[in-house]
């Protein structure tokens, strides 16, 4: 999952979870975490295992492995492919939070760094 900060993806998700619940409507919400990586925190495991404790406490599912290919704004549908399975998997939503694939610029990653 090439992003430069590898909290981004959770960040809004956090934020808005705790705001749902302190105005009492997180039961009427149906939050749920998507990532090509495989755990919370690509390349931390200190950092993953913390995040993924949270995220079971906020009852905040996980699907992992799936890379977002399509997003149909008229239907309000993401569709996803699983990259362990190749299954696609399309998933209704009301507000979706994207974060996309970043790299370093070319010269830096020629640069043998």
């Amino acid at each position: 999952m090439p992003i430069k900060c590898g909290g981004a993806p959770q960040k809004i998700m956090y934020l808005s979870e705790e705001t749902w619940r302190k105005n009492g409507i997180r039961d009427k919400c149906d939050i749920q975490y998507w990532s090509s990586a495989g755990n919370m925190f690509p390349n931390c495991l200190k950092y993953a295992d913390k995040l993924d404790e949270i995220r079971k406490q906020r009852k905040i599912p996980v699907n992992y492995f799936h890379v977002l290919k399509k997003v149909d704004k008229n239907s309000r549908k993401a569709h996803f492919t699983n990259t362990k399975t190749n299954e696609d998997v399309v998933v209704d939503y009301d507000f979706l939070h994207l974060v996309p694939p970043q790299t370093a610029p070319e010269f830096i990653l020629n640069s043998g760094l």
